[in-house]
């Protein structure tokens, strides 16, 4: 191998891998339902009228009023059925002139609603088939209603004449009377009032009106945009690890399935992409929350995070001069290491350079000092979640040809020494694992109760970058979230 030029590594720094968590958001039946419930008025509908029968010489008018029970709520197959009971009066009166008719009607109905919810992509939720019908049922009032005429035994002004004939204005009014009640009695017509078309002319615009304020008040509500925000704000964090490092969670994407509706409720699959690092500090983070939402098909409550823990090569070189410093090869050719000059990236490898002496014992003992560089490939042991170096190789930097010489000829001495020497990453791994299920349990707050494990974590792969070694983590586990009340 030439003699490096540990100027420029000509390693780029690699991205940060997205990181992929989707969180069910479930919101059961009786949340859903005492929310619909508090947008329909208990008082479900009262009014009057006095066009009640279109009659020449005939008023009537009426008065009723409606209340309903409390809403009964079911889901299956993606739709929400809803139904409540009514019940109620209405006081009809009819005046016939000088005499009157007052009646009370009992009323009994029931509205049903049907819901299909539908999630757009500016966070929104919409009812865009919403129904609600009325099924009022029936109710009549029956009024018997007198011809025009005169009534038996009413007074008419007497012809002068018959004054004057007693016998014969007795047998006259006697005979008017007769033919009075015949014709009253011919006349006399009942009328049946339907109570129920005449309110249902009434009532359907109050359900078409109570219809759109539903449909209205979901489309403006930003419930679920809140509920996100939420979410999207306690995932830009940066958690301290007890071994020093820090993990680096920031939301850059959102995406969504559209709800599925259940017997039990509501179900919104909410799915987060996000840059996850485990980093050497803390950092300020910017998550700015996304103002659109990507609507795709659903997956399951589980969350595969990348976890790429960097490991600064100025850390790393600090590790190796820990136990490489002062080590030195047995004879003839004796070998010590006086200091660690340098680690970094050198194209697909590691370089190592080393400050050695050297010492050959024999009938002409020699000493030379020069600089010995190393190249090595890092490998992680994943059972053991250990980094560990391999494939060393030996150049060097010295114009000495000696201890280019006794480099060669230790370089099973370097290998051995590199080789044997593991950075344990468990311990690390492990308190990361505790620290992410303490923050999991952190998420929760009014009215939201976050539940979820990481029950998985482990290494999967290693990448050279200019100023650090990124070793490639992964944690594995579920997560969800249950509304308690819709605000």
């Amino acid at each position: 191998m030439p003699i490096p030029d540990v100027g420029a590594s000509g390693v780029p720094e690699p991205a940060l891998p997205l990181s992929s968590v989707t969180v069910p958001i479930f919101v059961p039946m009786e949340v859903v339902r005492s929310f619909l419930d508090g947008e329909i008025p208990a008082a479900f509908a009262e009014g009057e009228t006095t066009e009640l029968i279109e009659r020449p010489g005939l008023s009537a008018s009426a008065n009723w009023n409606l209340t309903r029970s409390p809403l009964q709520l079911s889901g299956d197959d993606g739709v929400l059925a809803g139904s409540l009971d009514l019940a109620g009066s209405a006081d009809i009166g009819v005046d016939l002139g000088p005499a009157g008719i007052s009646k009370n009607v009992d009323l009994r109905g029931r509205i049903s609603l049907l819901a299909r919810p539908r999630l757009q992509s500016d966070w929104r939720l919409t009812v865009p088939d919403f129904q609600i019908r009325d099924e009022l049922q029936e109710a009549t009032m029956e009024l018997a209603l007198p011809a025009a005429g005169t009534a038996p035994g009413e007074e008419t002004e007497e012809n002068p004449i018959l004054e004057d004939m007693p016998r014969l204005g007795a047998f006259v009014r006697g005979v008017r009377n007769v033919v009075s009640a015949v014709a009253t009695s011919i006349g006399e017509r009942t009328v049946s009032i339907s109570v129920r078309s005449i309110l249902s002319r009434y009532l359907e615009p109050e359900i078409e009106a109570l219809r759109s304020n539903i449909v209205e008040d979901i489309a403006a509500s930003d419930f679920l945009e809140e509920s996100a925000r939420e979410i999207w704000s306690r995932l830009c964090t940066s958690v301290p690890v007890e071994s020093g490092y820090w993990l680096r969670v920031k939301p850059v994407r959102a995406r969504a399935a559209q709800p599925s509706v259940t017997t039990e409720g509501i179900l919104v699959h909410l799915g987060v992409e996000a840059e996850t690092q485990l980093s050497s500090s803390s950092t300020e983070l910017d998550c700015p929350f996304p103002d659109s939402l990507t609507v795709e098909p659903a997956e399951g409550g589980q969350f595969e995070i990348r976890l790429p823990m960097e490991l600064d090569y100025k850390v790393v070189r600090r590790e190796l001069s820990g136990f490489l410093v002062g080590e030195t090869s047995e004879s003839p050719f004796s070998i010590g290491v006086d200091e660690v000059t340098y680690f970094g990236a050198h194209g697909r490898s590691l370089l190592l350079g080393m400050a050695v002496r050297t010492h050959t014992a024999s009938w002409l003992d020699s000493f030379a000092v020069g600089t010995v560089y190393v190249a090595l490939d890092p490998y992680l042991d994943v059972g053991s979640d250990t980094l560990r170096f391999r494939e060393v190789r030996m150049d060097t930097a010295s114009r000495n040809a000696l201890v280019a010489a006794v480099a060669e000829l230790g370089e099973p001495f370097f290998e051995r020494a590199i080789e044997r020497h593991a950075f344990d990453l468990g311990p690390t791994y492990g308190q990361l694992l505790s620290a992410a299920n303490d923050a999991i349990e952190d998420l929760s707050s009014d009215p939201f109760e976050v539940r979820g494990t990481m029950d998985e974590l482990g290494l999967m792969g290693i990448q050279l970058g200019a100023e650090s070694l990124r070793l490639e983590g992964f944690a594995r586990g579920d997560l969800s979230v249950v509304v308690a009340e819709i605000p």
